[in-house]
């Protein structure tokens, strides 16, 4: 393999999200900083959309297409900055095209897709892209479920596409409480709940979802006594609310991960981001729809099989699903939960972008050879 794809390969991210979602974006990000520590060297971009809702904390160098919204504009945003960065792989995150898929070609990079909803899967096994696309990761939308159908599984007996299925994403960093400030050290040292309404960029009937979940917690402490911590989310506006519980903005994702498998009960949204992560942690979980059309119908699968509580977004509904947590029927859900073995995707998907690297190789290698 050529030393510059396998010591200081150059990867682009390529997330797609709007209204206030950003599950693509964490999950591109976790695992764009997995692949800095495996190659320290490498060359790493991001490509993502603009506007007020998009995400401006990547740790990494980014282009922004303000136009995203505008399929055409978007299509020639995704072409233009492949065709000048020449990348080694490209990994799409819920949005690509055939003919970006071609741009890659034409440049030498690979490509790779990952997708987390049926609609978002169902692209990934069109006419057009079967021979054009190169890797295909599926994150299970439900833990209950198969990932694909029995017409896509024949589909990938027969395409040139790699498959492969994961459950969540995270990245498993060495963490623990002393990482953490000292006011959630003295939280997290005695039982305490965990309100994490994700990005934090939805809104419900005007309110900010971080302010209803931490009024949610708030109302938990006062009938229970049991402390809590709200991470607000990244896309917060506004103030931080104060009270007798702590609202923070928001952790990294190991230091989440150190409070999720400490947390007595988790109250998440609907996604497949935090609340796969919370039940790989093991935790006894109330579930709230907060935007996406997919998280009515992850939470009504997950209440249905005894893995989770359903509640409104609405912060009496929530403490109310909350402290039912904290009797036997929470005792029996934790039960179920533990009998989970979700994949991650961070460390599978690392093994698989050093495979799209080696094909990468072969192909220039064999280009080379049939035109000496």
């Amino acid at each position: 393999m050529p030393p510059e794809a396998s010591d200081r390969p150059h990867l682009l991210f390529a997330p797609y999200y709007k209204w206030g979602g950003s599950s693509e974006f964490v999950r591109a990000v976790t695992l764009a900083q997995a692949a800095r520590r495996r190659w320290p060297a490498a060359t790493i971009e991001f490509l993502l959309p603009g506007g007020a809702e998009t995400r401006h904390d990547c740790p990494f160098p980014v282009s922004f297409n303000d136009a995203h919204l505008d399929k055409p504009t978007r299509i020639s945003f995704l072409n233009r900055e492949i065709r000048e960065r020449r990348p080694h792989l490209v990994i799409f995150d819920c949005y690509s095209h055939p003919a970006v898929l071609d741009q890659c070609r034409a440049v030498g990079a690979r490509s790779a897709y990952v997708a987390d909803q049926p609609g978002t899967c169902k692209r990934a096994f069109e006419w057009s892209w079967l021979w054009r696309l190169d890797a295909h990761w599926q994150q299970r939308p439900y833990l209950t479920s198969l990932a694909f159908t029995p017409g896509q599984r024949l589909l990938s007996a027969i395409s040139a596409t790699r498959r492969a299925i994961f459950d969540t994403y995270f990245d498993d960093l060495p963490s623990d409480l002393d990482e953490l400030q000292p006011e959630i050290r003295a939280r997290a040292n005695q039982p305490f709940a965990l309100l994490v309404p994700g990005g934090g960029g939805y809104r419900v009937d005007g309110r900010h979802v971080g302010d209803i979940f931490h009024a949610a917690a708030e109302r938990l402490h006062a009938a229970t006594g049991l402390d809590a911590i709200t991470l607000l989310g990244p896309l917060h506006q506004g103030p931080i609310p104060e009270g007798q519980t702590l609202a923070i903005k928001a952790l990294n994702l190991p230091q989440l991960l150190v409070l999720m498998r400490r947390a007595r009960i988790i109250v998440t949204n609907g996604a497949t981001g935090a609340l796969h992560q919370a039940l790989a942690c093991g935790a006894a979980c109330v579930a709230s729809p907060l935007g996406g059309s997919d998280q009515p119908e992850r939470i009504r699968r997950y209440t249905q099989a005894g893995l989770a509580l359903a509640a409104a977004p609405e912060a009496a509904a929530l403490a109310e699903a909350a402290e039912r947590l904290l009797t036997t029927e929470g005792d029996a859900i934790r039960q179920r939960v533990s009998a989970l073995k979700p994949v991650n995707g961070i460390p599978l998907m690392i093994r698989l972008i050093e495979e799209q690297l080696a094909l990468r190789a072969d192909r220039s290698v064999s280009k080379a050879s049939g035109t000496g």
